[in-house]
């Protein structure tokens, strides 16, 4: 949360005194938490997480600079009203990786806000330049990569649900194991409470489970076996019987 803080995005997520989850605190309760990692696991994390992996790259170089909600312009014209602001603008050695997210994992991206944000990163950096990569976390119709392009440039846009995020962060843990330093481990399961407080759970879905083979004949017999059903009968509630029930 204390990227929302510093760059005052808390306002929209208090009301009432009772905190309201929003984009911006969620993006910085999670992603905001993971830029403390090495370059080369935070990286890791990432790419498990994203399931169009043809034109991603595996290796990205060390991290940089990390950027919240930076304000670029598009064009001379440096008014509000032609100025982007992605959620997080990351350089590294190889690479600048632009991170677009949405509140829910459900509809909200927008074609013509990732050319915007690419073409103000492409102006913005025409001293350093170099590949972009575009990240658009939750807020997608398909996860399929999709290639855009900025005039003659062309850049990759790499659908990502938060579900995918908060699992590849749980199988990087289980992974690991007890090989984990143990302040990468806080610092993943500060994350993990960052996607709780946003409503974000890991659960592991009944068609992933193992198999169990249970034979019925070690069982053993229920309290209401076939023969002594009539026990039943005081179990149901009716005009008759509720108060007799509630005395009991």
């Amino acid at each position: 949360m204390l990227q929302a803080l510093i760059h005052s995005k808390l306002g929209r997520a208090i009301k009432n005194s009772q905190f309201q989850p929003i984009e911006d605190t969620q993006t910085s309760s999670t992603v905001g938490v993971l830029q403390y990692l090495p370059s080369s696991v935070f990286w890791s994390i990432l790419y498990d997480a994203i399931q169009g992996k043809k034109d991603l790259p595996k290796e990205i170089g060390e991290i940089l600079v990390f950027r919240f909600w930076p304000q670029l312009s598009i064009g001379e014209d440096s008014s509000n009203s032609n100025r982007v602001e992605p959620d997080v603008l990351i350089e590294t050695e190889q690479y600048y990786i632009i991170i677009e997210a949405k509140r829910f994992d459900e509809g909200g991206q927008s074609r013509q806000q990732w050319i915007n944000e690419v073409g103000a990163v492409i102006e913005c950096t025409q001293d350093n330049p170099k590949p972009i990569l575009l990240i658009a976390l939750g807020g997608n119709s398909s996860l399929a990569t999709q290639k855009e392009k900025v005039g003659e440039k062309e850049f990759c846009v790499f659908p990502l649900t938060w579900l995918d995020l908060l699992h590849s962060i749980q199988e990087y843990r289980k992974k690991k194991g007890n090989a984990l330093e143990s302040h990468y481990d806080r610092l993943l399961s500060d994350t993990i409470e960052g996607f709780a407080l946003h409503n974000y759970f890991d659960v592991e879905w009944l068609c992933h489970l193992s198999d169990r083979t249970i034979e019925d004949s070690k069982l053993p017999l229920g309290t209401f076996s076939f023969g002594n059903l009539s026990n039943l009968t005081d179990k149901f509630i009716s005009k008759q019987n509720i108060d007799l029930l509630w005395k009991k």
